[in-house]
């Protein structure tokens, strides 16, 4: 079951309700635990999900925000709006645009904002890639004087014969150009990771070298760690690594070099489960060539494999002394139906704030409470919002009073019976008042559910239709439609086929 976190895109692209900082630290998952050791060698960006979000509102002190999102046949995201509620109404704020090459890695992503009632170029990132799908470069761009500047900052990749990656080029407006370059062991680990750095007289020079070193299984075991200085290498630091008999990371240590000596710096340590589950998390910091335990997170899961508990500790006058406390609650089809956030004082937990969720057909609406007299009321200030649908698929934060989202059930044309839908196409197009659809397939359908939404998101058009033979014709009167673009969502005994029309007169 492939999973979608979002962080939430509504707010990347409303930057007004909350700092992306900010969101990152709601609470610490397993998933954002471990930092990548060695450079990724695959950059496909494929997203295939199955659950997808429509659109979202959230209610806040300061306003309301509606985001509404379309997707192509494949789960790609094609748009994100954002609105604002002015006056009861809504005002247009942030729209993003996605384009996808045949193998559904993102090209680009255009950025607008809404002004004096028209939307401006904001911003324009680019990808391009080699035959494999990996990364050949990356750029984005600023709108300027009615024209795309130059990068404000870019990605050039090259690759080795077995589509390693042999160097990354990094480039930005201020000058701060490094040069990436690895090496890699017969066994395609990376042995040598070299970065330089540009200087504003037109020269490269060396800055730090990464060795990296293995075992007989090919797992890491030590990185070392060191900077370029009055021309020779000198030692920074160095870190360990250890694993358990199935290569899952058990600990991380880390050292820095001084005085030609080394001592501690800090150090993790992981426990698991018998599903892989991370069970503990203790960080601890050096002293000299100790260790001392600072803080500790511990998790439970329910029988579905989704966090229940984290308990969040601190090390204090030799033993560990609770902080915080995350309980979660599902109902049967595993969708989070509240988080209790609690604090340890005067040794018992003390509620503070929960997130409550009712699930309803395709439907969240999510409200946040804080503690007050023995009692839950409605929260008074902005309270972190989280949503999980059904445990793995779909985890949303947000920050609000309440949230409402509106999800549905996804299956790609690959993943479903590929052989029950095999083409959908309209004509004219571009056309005036009327577009014919024709849908081939190798069987009858009871029924077809025709929608149109415009470029913001809109339904502008529904219609049921019976299908009873295997080729289909069905016209559709899109006279009283203003001109331009729409999306075309052909729902097919629920696999949902998408097809762009352009209406023109």
């Amino acid at each position: 079951m492939k999973k979608l976190l979002l962080i939430f895109l509504l707010l990347s692209t409303f930057v007004e309700l909350q700092s992306q900082s900010e969101l990152s630290n709601i609470y610490l998952t397993k998933d954002n635990i471990f930092q990548e050791i060695e450079p990724s060698k695959h950059f496909k960006n494929k997203n295939v999900n199955n659950v997808l979000v429509d659109s979202v509102f959230i209610h806040t002190l300061t306003g309301n925000v509606k985001v509404t999102y379309l997707y192509d046949n494949n789960g790609n995201m094609l748009t994100t709006l954002t609105q604002t509620y002015v006056n009861d109404e809504l005002v247009n704020s942030l729209f993003l645009t996605h384009t996808y090459n045949s193998d559904g890695n993102m090209l680009t992503t255009l950025t607008q904002y809404y002004t004096n009632g028209q939307w401006f170029n904001n911003y324009l990132l680019t990808h391009t890639y080699n035959t494999d799908g990996n990364w050949l470069t990356r750029t984005n761009q600023r709108w300027e004087n009615n024209e795309w500047s130059e990068p404000i900052w870019s990605r050039i990749y090259t690759y080795n014969s077995n589509g390693d990656v042999l160097t990354i080029l990094s480039e930005d407006e201020s000058m701060n150009d490094r040069l990436n370059t690895y090496t890699y062991n017969n066994n395609r680990k990376t042995s040598i990771l070299l970065e330089e750095r540009y200087n504003p007289e037109g020269s490269w020079f060396k800055s730090r070298i990464s060795q990296y070193y293995y075992n007989d299984n090919s797992t890491l075991e030590h990185v070392l760690y060191q900077d370029w200085e009055n021309n020779e290498w000198v030692n920074s630091s160095k870190m360990y690594l250890t694993y358990d008999i199935n290569g899952i990371e058990l600990t991380r240590a880390t050292q820095y070099w001084e005085d030609n000596t080394w001592f501690n710096n800090e150090m993790t340590i992981s426990t698991f489960d018998n599903n892989y589950n991370i069970l503990t998390y203790t960080y601890q910091l050096g002293e000299d060539t100790s260790w001392v335990n600072d803080r500790s997170y511990t998790w439970s899961y329910n029988v579905y494999n989704t966090v229940q508990t984290q308990l969040y500790q601190e090390w204090v006058s030799y033993s560990w002394v609770n902080f915080h406390l995350y309980n979660y609650e599902y109902d049967s089809d595993n969708n989070l139906t509240s988080l209790i956030y609690q604090e340890w004082v005067n040794d018992g937990w003390k509620n503070r704030r929960k997130c409550e969720n009712i699930f309803s057909f395709g439907i969240v609406n999510s409200s946040a409470f804080e503690w007050e007299s023995n009692n839950w009321i409605g929260s008074s200030s902005n309270q972190w919002i989280y949503i999980k649908i059904r445990g793995q698929d779909i985890e949303m934060i947000t920050r609000g009073l309440s949230a409402t989202v509106y999800y549905r059930d996804f299956t790609s044309i690959e993943e479903n019976n590929s052989s029950l839908v095999t083409h959908l196409n309209s004509y004219p197009n571009p056309c005036q008042n009327f577009i014919n659809i024709k849908i081939d397939s190798p069987i009858a359908y009871k029924s077809c559910l025709l929608s149109l939404f415009d470029m913001f998101g809109n339904q502008v058009s529904s219609n049921q239709h019976n299908l009873h033979t295997l080729t289909s014709d069905i016209s559709i009167d899109v006279s009283a439609l203003p001109c331009g673009i729409y999306l075309l969502n052909a729902n097919v005994d629920n696999v949902i086929l998408s097809h762009k029309i352009l209406i023109v007169r």
